[in-house]
């Protein structure tokens, strides 16, 4: 039914190793390589065999946790222990390929995952985030382009 260009999943540490976001990353990127895999993916009637062209992994930017990280401590969201504790984790900012602003759509993305109670405690220090710093803390996306079967010359062009 869908034809995506790229697959976005998480890189091979899950992002800060959760072991849920470990085994999407497995999940994914087999079925990115599996794609044209008959005994894995059988077509119905009408249906054609579909490859994406890229695969993505989702990142955050080490510089900018290890600045949130401070912001957060000078502001008093974070106390000094959680603030030896936050070990920034992250990409080198020279490996992101692709960043997305979605500053516009903080709001809903605070509010989608406020939805997800068995993830998100109230009391979340994501939840109480001065207005000042929502934006930057909350309103980027960055990818690293993992795999490419394309003829592309920027590995934005696609997302």
């Amino acid at each position: 039914k869908y034809k995506p260009d790229a697959l976005i999943t998480y890189d091979p540490f899950g992002g800060y190793g959760h072991p849920d976001h470990i085994q999407t990353h497995r999940i994914g990127t087999a079925a990115y390589f599996a794609a044209s895999d008959l005994d894995k993916f059988p077509l119905k009637e009408n249906q054609e065999v579909w490859i994406p062209e890229r695969l993505y992994y989702s990142a955050w930017s080490k510089t900018r946790l290890q600045s949130r990280r401070q912001q957060m401590f000078d502001a008093g969201i974070i106390s000094e222990e959680e603030f030896n504790r936050f070990n920034p984790i992250g990409s080198e900012h020279d490996d992101i390929d692709v960043e997305v602003d979605g500053t516009k759509y903080v709001d809903h993305k605070i509010n989608s995952m406020k939805a997800h109670r068995s993830q998100f405690k109230d009391d979340w220090w994501g939840f109480n985030i001065p207005d000042e710093f929502k934006e930057d803390f909350l309103g980027y996306e960055n990818y690293i382009l993992a795999f490419n079967r394309g003829d592309w010359s920027s590995p934005s062009e696609l997302i």
